[in-house]
């Protein structure tokens, strides 16, 4: 993984969405076993950022360890496709 954080988020960020269409898809079992990867990526960003940025993060990161608890792969694929590349986006600008 390259050492810049500003491409450590870009890449981030398109895996989450990828990965995001792949739960849309239906296909738990891939999105389960990619998640600890993307979840392990955005934890490992939290050095970089301000103090309420990680507050953030540890936000979606909870509820999206609760969706999968609920196995619902729908909310796990919006947090993914949409908040938490929200905040990756917002935190790189």
């Amino acid at each position: 993984m390259p050492a810049d954080p500003g491409t450590r988020i870009s890449d981030l960020v398109k895996d989450t969405r990828a990965l995001s269409l792949t739960a849309l898809n239906g296909c738990p079992a891939e999105t389960y076993a990619a998640l600890p990867d993307i979840l392990e990526r955005a934890q490992a960003l939290c050095q970089y950022m301000n103090e309420e940025y990680p507050k953030s993060l540890e936000f979606i990161i909870r509820q999206i360890l609760l969706a999968q608890q609920k196995d619902d792969v729908m909310r796990i694929s919006d947090f993914l496709g949409y908040e938490l590349p929200h905040i990756l986006n917002s935190f790189q600008k």
